[in-house]
């Protein structure tokens, strides 16, 4: 989740092209799948003046419902920056569990950062 509270800005146009209306995203969340190995990554960003009010808690149970239900994976995990206590104490909150640390496996503002992987298994 980030730390600023930059707003992304989506501009859409009708079929005339002109534009219809700009719409403010607070939150954006999905879930890559692998068929192939029955897994998943989730990830999730929100808006930080929306951060602690649990709409990413509902985002991703969500998605992980549709992932152990109706995709039957064995497990999806989480990637996140492993300074990003907000966001590991999501997915642990989630019943995610850490399964390994990256160093300098991400890019932040064009500085390398270590990643956390969390995981969640099919019970």
């Amino acid at each position: 989740m980030a730390q600023h509270a930059s707003k992304r800005r989506f501009r859409f146009r009708g079929s005339n092209g002109v534009p219809a209306r700009v719409v403010n995203t607070i939150l954006t969340a999905g879930l890559r799948i692998n068929r192939y190995t029955q897994t998943g990554d989730v990830w999730y960003w929100i808006d930080a003046a929306f951060e602690g009010r649990g709409p990413v808690s509902r985002a991703v149970t969500i998605l992980l419902d549709q992932a152990f239900g109706p995709f039957g994976l064995a497990r999806v995990t989480v990637h996140t920056e492993a300074a990003n206590q907000r966001s590991r104490a999501l997915a642990a909150r989630l019943g995610f569990t850490e399964e390994g640390l990256h160093r300098q496996a991400i890019a932040v503002r064009d500085q390398p950062r270590d990643e956390v992987v969390l995981r969640l298994a099919r019970e």
